[in-house]
């Protein structure tokens, strides 16, 4: 009994703090000027003003990936000494453009919207810095990512656990690097396709790609080991459309898109239509079928937007209804997270 009182108080208490904050929010959206916007302007004057890499002897105006908040300036510790994920994921003592590009956005956002054009220029001597230093001469592909960073005191890119370029789970604001550099963003795109899709035939790709070659060189043993994970067949799509949208492309990019999507979706479960997340070695992701989908399939919707083929949308669309008829939980109204390919629940 006192277990059904204490549920019921917290379901209470839950409600109230949802009320408060839906009342909160509703004020502040009807707001002007909202208050959210000075939080953005403190964090963002605090970057361009003591995040920025003035280490070692080669000084750039690339952001700090990890900061200490009490000074603003690289922690003394580059990493933890009990870390909570593998892989120098934090890019420690470093810079780190992919994951910065969210950030990259909202400081073109706030200057817009401030007509203070600190945080734009900023953003575009962060950008142009990174293109002079760090573009792989050999693939032209980026090097940024879960692999690669740029140590800011070595003044040099350092490649961990393998080295590997991959770009996931959001794609690139390719629109950024193409106002500095046309051609090498067209470049680094291209490369894309042709170093991460390992078999023509199949349209099998990988997450990861080798940026020290030349991008359509690759052992065979790369093509067998392929992990086409489904986030990284949504960049890759997203990506590959985009650029043939800028370069009105004859239909390369567009088929090599094509071939990624069709590969995911040739990999989902025949009984009950849901794709895997990863259809390779059989791990949890190749029995799981989750939200993601939801995120690959909208690269596809864009790729349609971008290319006028119809395709994608198809292939986007019988991907999706499987997981929206099994993953729907009418008790509560709410879909699930996570399906089971085989059995749909």
């Amino acid at each position: 009994a006192a277990s059904d009182v204490y549920k019921r108080q917290r379901r209470l208490i839950i409600y109230a703090l949802s009320s408060v904050l839906m009342a909160i929010t509703s004020s502040l959206i009807r707001a002007d000027d909202l208050e959210y916007t000075k939080f953005v302007r403190a964090h963002l004057n605090r970057v361009i003003q003591l995040s920025v890499d003035d280490y070692g002897p080669d000084h750039t105006r690339m952001w700090l990936a990890t900061i200490d908040t009490s000074t603003g300036r690289l922690p003394e510790e580059p990493l933890p000494a009990d870390l909570r994920w593998y892989r120098k994921i934090t890019s420690p003592a470093g810079s780190n453009l992919y994951w910065d590009q969210p950030t990259i956005l909202a400081a073109y956002a706030l200057s817009e919207r401030t007509n203070d054009d600190r945080y734009a220029a900023s953003a575009n001597a962060y950008i142009r810095d990174f293109l002079k230093r760090c573009v792989a001469s050999q693939s032209g592909l980026f090097m940024w990512g879960n692999h690669i960073y740029y140590d800011v005191v070595r003044d040099q890119v350092v490649p961990f656990s393998g080295g590997y370029h991959e770009c996931r789970p959001h794609t690139p604001a390719w629109e950024c690097f193409w106002k500095h550099d046309a051609k090498a963003t067209e470049r680094a795109i291209r490369s894309l396709g042709l170093a991460h899709i390992k078999d023509r035939a199949t349209g099998r790709f990988c997450r990861h790609a080798n940026w020290r070659v030349a991008p359509d060189e690759f052992s065979e043993a790369e093509v067998k080991k392929a992990m086409p994970f489904l986030e990284a067949g949504a960049t890759l799509i997203d990506s590959l459309c985009w650029l043939a949208k800028q370069t009105n492309d004859d239909g390369e990019l567009t088929q090599m898109a094509l071939q990624a999507a069709r590969y995911s979706y040739a990999q989902r479960n025949r009984d009950t239509g849901l794709l895997r997340n990863q259809p390779v070695v059989k791990r949890w992701d190749y029995f799981a079928s989750t939200t993601e989908v939801g995120l690959w399939a909208g690269s596809l919707i864009r790729a349609t937007d971008y290319t006028s083929n119809e395709e994608f949308l198809q292939i986007a669309e019988a991907a999706v209804r499987p997981w929206l008829r099994f993953g729907f939980d009418g008790d509560v109204g709410k879909y699930y997270g996570r399906l089971a390919v085989d059995s749909g629940t």
